[in-house]
């Protein structure tokens, strides 16, 4: 460890006279490290209590250290009295280890003025040994092949350091680099060299490569072919010695007319086989697949792109399609209406024929004036207890058109209020109206004065006394007379201790408190040193003996003996031609250790050579005949097969064939795999696929016994229903009803209902509607999907009855399945939401209580309006989520969506769909998803869907308010029919 040296500032700043008295002694550890090299003090003038003795005087002395990690440490203290000596005991931390400090200052006071006599300082600990530290290092002096070199250490965590020496490094040369050539090398064989450096006279050698044959332009002494390699022969322009390299064999075969040994498919290409005429291996090359092209074009409309389409006659694949544009004067589906220009009350509109594919107009016709539709009188401006007031009613169908009408005026309510006096306000009595609060008459109350309380505590040496009076009222400080501190007389001597080689002390105590004062008597000579115990020197730190003073046990080292350097032996380990030899140097009396390397010699060389065959390779083998260490290692690639034409086992539909080869020029064999034939088929059986039920077809299948692949169908005839008839007379108060079901299937046939005599003569005063526990909801913005409307006419301005929809509208609205979505609009066009189904669904069956029913889906807030509807239906199976916990209810529901919900309901309800037609394939078929096929084609065969113009269904469209209700009507129509 070397030393840490830390530095102590210390200023002393009088108030009105600079004083900077400086420690010139170093300040050690009890190891002998400096700790600081001096320290100053800063001291005001002194400030006397009175009386003129120098023993009230006091004074604030500040000690400041700035030590040499930069950290700095300030202490105040006060003297209290003057002509004494103050001893004060500072701890230091730092990071590494902890140091007491103790500082000593004494301080005399004559007539009124003050001076510091003397400043010094000790401190115990060890301010390096007792911390854990960690080094940066750095090289000061680098080593070279005659000098060693020094490397520097810096903790850091503090600033210790020290220094160590680098041994010599022999690879780093200062003197020059002298070269001799000791082997001059050749075409074949390595030189070598040597090299001297001047500085350390130590010589190295390293070899010099072979420089390698210098080829001249060579003759061709064998051609090479597809089966052998040929050779060139070359003589050295050099050396003039000769020598030979292959020629690498031709990569074409030389063959005739080949066999076509598979037929190219649609997909797949085929193969032609030849035989070379050098060589006689067979070799394949590939005929090119390729389809048979049927184009297939659909025309544009003036919403959908057409489409050129081009398919494979043979396979079916689909080989390209082209997109054609969009035909905006090509109107080819239904029309609708639909406001161009809203009527108002004042001024008729303008209502539009649009083509329902691609919104465009086509035609337009005018509409009247609504008039107005006065809502209820609303106040605007409030009466006053003096002036009037006003109310407005507004036009329910423009709101800007409004009327108006005056508020008569409250008049005043009067009131008394009153305010009771205090010690120093007055109160009053006020008369003020109740609503407006003006005031109209007010009477003062007079304040009812101060009652005076006189609280007295006397003052002691060190606080201050009062006299203190207070109203007993309110709790004011009517006034406060304060009675001085008396202060201390240190008179009684307690306590006292003679002044050595460190100070003593005098203490004093107060007559009239427990309060002491003490008073430094100054040390009085020189330390008694002692001899202790001594350190030896070693190689690199130098050796010292520690001397105490008996009196205060501080500690100074002395004796100081240099460090003795290392004494050192060398082991020298020869090279050889597969290790490296080493030069050691190191000290007898410590762990120096330094190695150089000797590099290695080079290897006596051998070549051994094995030739390859038709499956091995070879090789060129050189190796060294001293160590038998592997120099190089030439591989002779193997000469490879010569195969004859084979023979051959064709494949079958589940087993694969083979073509097996024989080696002409040894035992080798090798198979090539013939891949399954598919339509190489053996014996057949047959196996019912599907039974036939009552009212649907069977069938039956083909297969093979090999591969079980299907070969063909079957058709197996529907056996036909086996009715059986209940019937159930009517009563009074109870339908009857006669059902005629299959006792096969269980399926429901017909059900006709027998009506009891209240509900037959209700019947005809009912108007056809549906009843419904649910409400009627008023529309107020687009997120509320239904909205009420009392009537039996069409109440709505955005349909008539030239419309495709409006028969569907009118039974959707008569029936409570659907209503408008703002007075006197029904939005045919605009595209139901996920959130509009599920609530005509729900409202259908009187609207169940749900409140019992966990909420999973976190864009579904409690009490919106299609809260309780998704819940009823994601409890029966009707509606699921979209993911991620979601529903998405304000979500244009899609043509899929709509007819997977429908038939969700119809299990749901136990209803039936009938069979009216056969289910027929959509030009876009892949594009509807799994989930709805079975849907789409049950409510086809029901004839409650349908496609779009182009036999397309648009699985992925949003279906339109006047679309569901279309749906809706046929739905309803096709389950009671089937019902009944």
């Amino acid at each position: 460890m070397r030393n840490k040296i830390l530095t102590i500032l210390l200023t002393i700043v009088m108030l009105f006279t600079m004083v900077t008295p400086v420690l010139a002694a170093e300040l050690q550890d009890d190891e002998g490290h400096i700790f600081a090299e001096k320290m100053d003090v800063s001291y005001s003038n002194p400030v006397y209590s009175g009386g003129g003795s120098s023993r009230e005087g006091s004074t604030t002395v500040t000690l400041t250290f700035t030590l040499s990690n930069n950290d700095t440490i300030e202490k105040t203290e006060t003297i209290s009295k003057i002509n004494i000596t103050t001893t004060k005991n500072y701890t230091y931390d730092i990071e590494c280890n902890k140091v007491a400090v103790t500082i000593t200052v004494t301080a005399t006071g004559k007539n009124g003025s003050l001076s510091i006599t003397g400043v010094s300082a000790s401190m115990t600990g060890n301010a390096l040994n007792s911390g854990i530290h960690t080094y940066d290092s750095e090289v000061a002096t680098e080593a070279t092949c005659v000098d060693t070199g020094i490397m520097t250490y810096t903790s850091l965590i503090c600033s210790y350091g020290y220094t160590e020496e680098i041994d010599l490094d022999l690879n780093n040369h200062i003197g020059e680099i002298s070269e001799s050539v000791i082997e001059v090398a050749t075409c074949t064989e390595d030189g070598e060299a040597a090299y001297t450096c001047s500085a350390c006279e130590n010589t190295s050698t390293n070899p010099i490569a072979a420089t390698g044959h210098v080829d001249d332009e060579g003759t061709v002494e064998k051609e090479a072919t597809c089966a052998e390699k040929g050779v060139m022969a070359y003589t050295c322009a050099v050396c003039e010695d000769s020598y030979t390299r292959s020629i690498a064999k031709t990569k074409d075969h030389v063959g005739g007319e080949g066999e076509e040994t598979k037929s190219a498919t649609c997909t797949e290409d085929g193969e032609m086989t030849y035989v070379c005429s050098v060589c006689n291996d067979s070799y394949v090359e590939a005929i090119p697949a390729s389809h048979t092209e049927e184009t297939v074009t659909i025309a544009s409309t003036c919403k959908a792109k057409g489409k050129i389409t081009v398919t494979c006659k043979e396979c079916k694949e689909k080989l390209s399609t082209e997109e054609i544009a969009i035909d905006s004067t090509n109107h080819v589906g239904e029309t609708y209406k639909e406001v161009v220009t809203p009527s108002t009350c004042e001024v008729g509109g303008e209502m539009g024929i649009y083509c329902a594919d691609c919104k465009a107009l086509l035609n337009t016709t005018n509409q009247d004036a609504k008039g107005h539709r006065w809502g209820e009188w609303q106040e605007t401006t409030a009466a006053t207890c003096e002036g009037k007031g006003e109310e407005t009613r507004v036009c329910k169908n423009d709101s800007t058109h409004t009327e108006t009408k005056p508020i008569e005026a409250l008049g005043h309510k009067k009131t008394t209020k009153t305010v009771e006096p205090t010690c120093i306000k007055e109160g009053s009595i006020n008369e003020i109206c109740e609503t407006c609060e003006k005031e109209f008459s007010n009477t003062v109350l007079e304040a009812t004065g101060h009652k005076e309380v006189t609280d007295t505590v006397a003052a002691t040496c060190t606080a201050n006394g009062y006299t203190k009076v207070t109203c007993s009222v309110c709790d004011t400080k009517i006034s406060n007379t304060v009675l001085n501190k008396l202060g201390h007389d240190f008179l009684n001597l307690i306590d006292h201790k003679d002044a050595t080689c460190s100070d003593g002390y005098d203490v004093y105590q107060c007559s009239r408190c427990e309060a002491t004062d003490t008073e430094v008597l100054k040390a009085t000579g020189e330390h008694v040193w002692v001899e202790g115990a001594t350190t030896a020197p070693t190689c690199t730190k130098d050796g010292y003996t520690v001397y105490t003073c008996s009196e205060c046990q501080e500690t100074e080292n002395r004796d100081i003996t240099g460090k003795l350097g290392h004494n050192l032996d060398t082991v020298v380990v020869d090279a050889t031609c597969v290790a490296d030899g080493s030069k050691t140097t190191t000290c007898s009396r410590c762990d120096y250790r330094n190695v150089v390397t000797l590099e290695k010699l080079a290897h006596t060389e051998v070549m051994n050579t094995v030739p390859a065959t038709c499956t091995a390779d070879g090789y060129a083998k050189v190796t060294c005949e001293k160590c038998k260490e592997e120099i190089s290692n030439t591989v002779l690639k193997a000469t490879g097969h010569k195969w004859n034409n084979g023979t051959t086992t064709p494949a079958t539909c589940t087993a694969e064939g083979v073509t097996t080869y024989d080696c002409t020029a040894c035992d080798g064999t090798k198979t090539d795999t013939i891949k399954i034939d598919p339509n190489n088929h053996g014996e057949t059986y047959t196996e019912e696929i599907s039974a036939a039920t009552c009212t649907k077809a069977g069938e039956m299948g083909t297969y093979c016994k090999d591969c079980e692949k299907l070969l063909g169908t079957t058709v197996l005839e529907a056996t036909g229903h086996n009715e059986v008839i209940e019937t159930v007379e009517a009563t009074d108060d109870n339908d009857g009803y006669i059902k005629v079901t299959c006792d096969v299937c269980d399926e429901l046939l017909s059900n006709t209902v027998l009506k009891n005599q209240e509900d037959a003569s209700n019947e005809s005063s009912s108007k056809g509607k549906k009843k419904s526990s649910a409400p009627v909801v008023t529309i107020v913005s687009e997120d509320t999907p239904l909205a009420g409307y009392v009537g039996s006419e069409n109440p709505f301005e955005d349909i008539n009855e030239l419309d495709w929809f409006f028969d569907y509208v009118m039974y959707a609205y008569t029936n409570d399945l659907m209503v408008g979505t703002e007075p006197m609009l029904f939005s045919p066009n605009v595209s139901t939401t996920r959130g509009m189904l599920i609530n005509i669904l729900y409202r259908l069956e009187g609207s169940p209580e749900v409140d019992r029913l966990a909420n999973p889906f976190t864009d579904v807030a409690a009490g919106t309006w299609y809260a309780d509807a998704v819940l009823w239906g994601l409890e029966n199976g009707i509606v699921m989520g979209n993911g991620n916990g979601k529903f998405d209810p304000n979500g244009s529901i899609t043509r899929e969506q709509l007819a997977a919900i429908l038939t969700r309901y119809v299990d749901f309800t136990e209803l039936t769909l009938p069979e009216k037609c056969d289910y027929q394939l959509f030009n876009d078929e892949a594009s509807i998803d799994g989930y709805a096929k079975e849907a789409i084609e049950r409510l086809f065969s029901a004839e409650i869907i349908a496609g779009k113009p182009g036999n397309v269904f648009d699985p992925k469209g949003t279906a339109t308010r006047a679309e569901v209700a279309a749906m809706l009507m046929r739905f309803n129509e096709a389950t009671v029919l089937a019902t009944e």
